[in-house]
């Protein structure tokens, strides 16, 4: 019973510890859950799924009612024998497949809402994965400088002491030389602290209010894993980049646009009928009624100026949306390789600093500190030795920090690895 109490009172601290701190993760849901673009998107596709049914559909039918020929001497419906009451119907058909071509292209914007998303999504992702790692590496570095401020402090008081009991080789100006480090170190404090608000604000333009005074949570998930990438994969995951598939779209979009202009040459047309009524005449004989029916047809005759320069300006644009394609396959492809690079090379430098570097840092403050105490070297030396320490392990969070950033480029920038158009479409990963 004593143990199980125990346990209960751990989880309660761990639960109460870890509450309200924002960790990668949750801040990562909570942007994509709450992003009101996500929304707009969903009613713009669905605005373009019922106007696409709106195109498709006969224009409606005009409705005509008139008194014809009626006499101006007399005003009287039945002295003449052409005074009718019209009542006329006409109904417009637009020349060609002109309906069907709009709805079509309606439809294709419809379908550019689903590819958005699902890279809204993504690039939501990478930029509040970003920002997030920006204020974890103030806030760590925040945490590194506090650690060993303490030191600082510490170096100090030895030093003063040295030099007020004359012991040794302590001379005013290494007490000087401390002081000022350590004022140093305040103000590179407030340095990075006004960084870590200026991240946490940007952060916070993704997030719901309640989580904005949340504190940060000082632990890194587990690194996404990045598989060996050839040059030969990248060109082909990058074609299905969600920003590459949108330009598909709008090159397609486009050429519903020329289908369109095109059904300008064919002639739209029109179907009338209409009834007229005669009243019998003053004598009393009967009139009969009339009934007329019609057809009536646009002529295209005349289309250097209009239907010529149109498809004129649709073909140009189709032209700059394939050649604004190839531009950003390339920036894509660029941004993967510098990408890479950048993985391969924080690596490199990550092992470097864990297996040598920082270890060899520290000997060097102990043998500069051990030197110092013992009246073989200066105070100078101990300085820049632990200074050099605290770069040195603050460049080292800033490689890793880096590295994460890299990866979740690099994430985005492969998405297509994990999803093609077709599979996303069918399994609803872009809803």
């Amino acid at each position: 019973m004593k143990n199980l109490v125990l346990m209960l009172i751990g989880i309660a601290y761990f639960h109460t510890a870890y509450a309200n701190q924002l960790s990668l993760v949750e801040a990562v849901t909570q942007a994509v859950t709450n992003d009101d673009w996500l929304a707009s998107s969903r009613l713009r596709e669905s605005a373009y799924r019922n106007e696409a049914i709106s195109h498709s559909a006969l224009p409606d039918p005009t409705l005509s009612f008139g008194v014809a020929n009626l006499p101006t001497d007399s005003w009287d419906f039945n002295q003449e024998n052409m005074t009718q009451i019209k009542v006329g119907v006409t109904q417009r058909f637009p020349g060609g497949d002109s309906r069907a071509v709009k709805a079509r292209k309606t439809e294709l914007q419809a379908d550019v809402n689903p590819i958005q998303r699902w890279e809204r999504k993504a690039a939501l992702t990478q930029a509040v994965s970003h920002l997030w790692l920006d204020s974890y590496l103030a806030k760590k570095s925040i945490a590194l400088i506090e650690k060993d401020r303490v030191l600082f402090e510490q170096l100090v008081d030895v030093t003063t002491a040295r030099y007020k009991s004359t012991v040794g080789k302590t001379r005013q100006q290494d007490v000087i030389s401390a002081q000022l480090e350590l004022i140093k170190l305040e103000d590179r404090l407030t340095q990075l602290q006004l960084r870590y608000d200026i991240s946490r604000q940007l952060l916070a333009q993704w997030l719901p209010i309640e989580l904005h005074s949340w504190s940060l949570l000082l632990e890194l998930p587990n690194p996404p894993v990045i598989p060996h990438y050839s040059t030969e994969l990248v060109q082909q995951y990058i074609k299905r980049h969600p920003q590459l598939l949108i330009a598909d779209k709008k090159i397609d979009i486009q050429q519903a646009e020329i289908d369109i202009v095109n059904q300008n040459y064919k002639p739209g047309w029109a179907l009338s009928a209409s009834y007229g009524y005669r009243e019998d005449s003053p004598a009393g004989l009967d009139r009969s009624d009339f009934f007329s029916v019609g057809v009536s047809f646009d002529l295209p005759i005349f289309t250097e100026n209009r239907q010529d320069r149109g498809v004129a300006a649709a073909r140009s644009r189709e032209q700059a949306i394939s050649v604004d394609y190839q531009l950003l396959e390339r920036q894509l492809l660029s941004q993967a390789y510098k990408t890479l690079a950048e993985i391969n090379r924080l690596e490199e430098r990550s092992f470097l600093y864990e297996t040598r570097l920082l270890n060899q840092m520290h000997e060097q403050v102990e043998a500069s500190l051990s030197s110092y105490t013992n009246d073989d070297g200066d105070f100078a030396g101990v300085m820049r030795a632990f200074i050099a320490e605290l770069n040195s392990k603050i460049e080292s969070l800033e490689i890793e920090v880096n590295h994460r950033k890299a990866l979740v480029t690099m994430n985005y920038l492969m998405m297509g690895v994990h999803m093609s158009s077709t599979t996303a479409s069918s399994h609803g990963e872009w809803k």
